[in-house]
């Protein structure tokens, strides 16, 4: 069978919904190949990284995080949970590739990256979490530099989860909204068509003349040391949520690991670290960790 065209995906797809003459085995198989030759950015929007917490799943409107687009996670008050839910985004891309690859299927890629401008991420906390520091990407640019370094890593296509966090004490200070509103554009451009779900981190206080054109914005309060409220501020599809508390110890779900309340402290070494004036050559970069 020669697929030239998406409309010919999509009319061989029909096509085996309706052949039902055929033995399951087979037309599971079918079903597979079809999907793997249609482009990704057909129904983009539906392609979801689910986190493996129903909690959290639960209050975003896909079940998860959606592939191909950029996702802001506003935060007010202290930024630990929005950095562990980060991180949970991060441990479901790589588990899902780990199991995928288990039953030698395709899957995405195991990478995960985390621009770091601040130097916040605490290491034990982040193992703590079930991640493949193996596999995890830190970036640590000059502030200047981290919008550019974001697009650069996106536009490679080498990670799952890109996680750009400017949250750090400080940052508010150095965000310029008009230039981070063409970044946003340039980012949603870039994985517009890919395995990526991009998820930048920001203060509640930032933003607030020019709300950012991403594709959703999650709004997480920390309400105890104990939980936090999160809600659906913005959806493309038009759907938005009441605030619902959520435990932190929600984020041990799917791994198994110690609560991840002492992610301020130490910092985890870089993997890539940037002076002033240093680029990124993320293919290199890549295979240096590998």
């Amino acid at each position: 069978m020669l697929i030239s065209s998406v409309a010919d995906v999509l009319a061989a797809r029909h096509l085996a919904d309706n052949l039902f003459s055929m033995g399951s085995e087979a037309l599971s198989s079918l079903r597979s190949s079809l999907d793997r030759w249609t482009p990704f950015g057909q129904g983009s929007s539906n392609r979801v990284l689910s986190l493996g917490i129903p909690a959290l799943d639960a209050v975003l409107p896909r079940g998860g995080l959606a592939y191909g687009t950029v996702t802001e996670l506003q935060v007010q008050g202290a930024s630990g949970s929005a950095t562990s839910f980060a991180l949970c985004a991060c441990r479901a891309a790589q588990q899902l590739a780990y199991s995928a690859g288990a039953r030698g299927g395709e899957s995405s890629s195991p990478w995960c990256a985390f621009i770091d401008p601040t130097a916040s991420l605490f290491a034990p906390g982040v193992a703590r979490l079930g991640i493949a520091l193996s596999h995890l990407l830190i970036v640590r640019p000059e502030m200047e530099a981290v919008g550019r370094v974001a697009v650069r890593i996106a536009e490679a296509n080498l990670v799952s989860v890109l996680i750009v966090d400017l949250t750090g004490p400080g940052v508010a200070l150095s965000v310029d909204e008009l230039t981070w509103q063409r970044t946003v554009r340039r980012l949603a451009l870039a994985v517009k068509s890919m395995a990526t779900s991009v998820l930048l981190l920001t203060r509640a206080e930032q933003f607030q003349t020019l709300p950012l054109p991403t594709f959703m914005r999650l709004e997480l309060t920390l309400k105890s040391p104990e939980s936090f409220e999160l809600r659906v501020a913005k959806d493309r599809t038009g759907r938005v949520s009441t605030s619902r508390s959520i435990a932190r110890s929600s984020f041990d779900t799917g791994g198994g690991f110690a609560a991840v309340g002492s992610l301020d402290g130490s910092s985890l070494d870089p993997v890539v670290g940037f002076g002033s004036g240093d680029d990124l050559e993320v293919s290199g970069a890549t295979r240096q960790v590998s």
